[in-house]
């Protein structure tokens, strides 16, 4: 089984990654402007984006740069397939575009889809509950609510799309464990400067904790995210079988090779 099988034609998977790709640039640059010109017309500033980081400390805007990247590299990955028959000569390419597959399945097992699901499952809850635990009221002066869900609740659809368009080969479980380990610490990095050097924490909920209850609930988070990760592997594997996720590479590589050939 290759990588690239699925239900649907190639081109119609290079027309949905494209799709997507130009929808997140899109919203971000009307989103972007948007915001620029109520700040700069009003005078106003946004609370906790002009400092350490802008909003780029936040966690749902990290993830939309995670998710562009994939698409991005999900887009040349599948030019580069779709247009095989022209360019059988350039090996070099095919040779990157091998490694780019490999490295776009990693960034969306390990990285866009369970940072996706997190944030989804964890933000609604804390929204419905109180969202000045999450998402204080004060936002909706800035943020409509088409950029509110757009940020929280399409990134999960669009993940849950992705895993169902083409097989994802899942990486070992300590690459996994490493690579989500890594960002995990990396953000609580984040999350505990801007607190100290800032004077404030990122989210409400953590403000209104107590410091010992503030340690169970980033240990919960933290375990809840491998959840997450455990969940899309079982989707995957209930989409497209057992070998979707058990697929090596050098496997795949050989079929590419013979692939290559009878195309020639």
């Amino acid at each position: 089984m290759a990588l690239r099988e699925t239900q649907l034609p190639l081109w119609m998977v290079f027309i949905c990654h494209l799709a997507i790709v130009a929808y997140y640039i899109g919203l971000r640059l009307v989103n972007d402007e948007r915001m620029a010109v109520l700040l700069r017309e009003e005078n106003k500033t946004l609370p906790g984006y002009e400092k350490l980081g802008g909003k780029y400390k936040f966690l749902t805007q990290i993830n939309l740069l995670i998710q562009l990247g994939f698409f991005i590299l999900a887009v040349f990955v599948d030019a580069v397939y779709l247009f095989h028959r022209h360019l059988y000569r350039l090996a070099y390419l095919h040779s990157f575009a091998n490694g780019a597959r490999h490295v776009r399945d990693v960034i969306f097992t390990t990285l866009a889809f369970p940072i996706a699901m997190f944030i989804v499952d964890v933000f609604w809850p804390l929204y419905l509950y109180d969202r000045e635990l999450i998402y204080p009221k004060v936002l909706d002066e800035y943020v409509p609510l088409w950029v509110n869900l757009y940020e929280h609740l399409f990134i999960g659809v669009v993940v849950v799309i992705e895993m169902a368009l083409i097989p994802h080969q899942y990486p070992r479980k300590s690459l996994a464990l490493l690579i989500i380990c890594t960002f995990g610490l990396l953000y609580m990095g984040i999350v505990f400067y801007v607190a100290y050097f800032g004077d404030y924490w990122l989210y409400g909920v953590m403000r209104v904790l107590a410091p010992i209850y503030r340690v169970v609930f980033f240990v919960v988070m933290f375990a809840f995210i491998f959840v997450v990760f455990y969940a899309g592997e079982v989707m995957n594997r209930f989409m497209w079988g057992q070998t979707a996720s058990q697929l090596s590479p050098a496997a795949e590589d050989r079929e590419d090779t013979l692939t290559r050939k009878k195309v020639r």
